[in-house]
């Protein structure tokens, strides 16, 4: 009797042990793959928030160049193209960028496809935003107007949202990678077609963006 009971513990010990291992890592992995998506969902929150300041900052590039065709109309016209240009260039960013997130703003998984079409868009808005107001580093007046003024601020602080949620989400695809590529959670994902999450990849803009001086 002894030895049955014996031989049942050492059966159950087999059976339970790695069950309950296996539900542990699986449960790991989802959790895990949860703070990927969520992660990304406030990359996503804080790109629209530097979007929505577009408008205010091509508002007042555009009302400065009115205000100078009015006061300086011998020069006006060859200094506010260029600023034309650029304004142009920022709005289609702007919009290519609302057609991305779409209605899905806020919840698109963090899937290669995802990353990659909107990476792609806020290039785009990276680098017209760079080119404007930089161009605008040579309007004293306009830079530094008080409407300005708030926009620096509030850019330089959505661009420091922007990187902090940017390595908080690669962070957080390092730690799924890793449980899904080290055992028993290779045999998980295997199982399960799982596959490691892509990593924000920062372009050559991205420590770059340059925020409007009023010294």
């Amino acid at each position: 009797m002894k030895l049955l009971n014996n031989r049942i513990v050492i059966v159950a010990f087999f059976l339970v042990v790695p069950a309950l291992i296996f539900m542990i890592t699986y449960n790991g992995i989802v959790d895990k793959n949860e703070t990927v998506n969520e992660s990304w969902a406030q990359v996503e929150s804080n790109y629209q928030r530097r979007a929505d300041l577009i408008p205010n900052l091509i508002g007042a590039v555009s009302q400065y160049m009115q205000y100078e065709a009015k006061t300086f109309e011998d020069v006006a016209g060859a200094r506010s193209g260029q600023l034309s240009q650029l304004i142009d260039a920022l709005t289609h960013a702007k919009q290519e960028s609302e057609k991305t997130f779409g209605s899905e703003q806020g919840s698109t998984l963090a899937n290669n496809k995802n990353i990659e079409l909107i990476g792609r868009t806020q290039r785009m808005i990276d680098s017209a935003m760079y080119k404007l107001v930089t161009a605008v580093e040579s309007y004293p007046e306009l830079r530094s107007s008080e409407q300005m003024m708030s926009l620096q601020a509030q850019l330089e602080g959505t661009e420091n949202r922007i990187n902090v949620a940017r390595v908080r989400f690669n962070r957080a695809v390092q730690a799924y990678n890793r449980s899904i590529r080290s055992f028993p959670g290779s045999f998980i994902a295997e199982k399960y077609d799982l596959e490691a999450k892509p990593y924000f990849k920062a372009d050559d803009l991205a420590d770059k963006t340059p925020i409007v001086s009023v010294k």
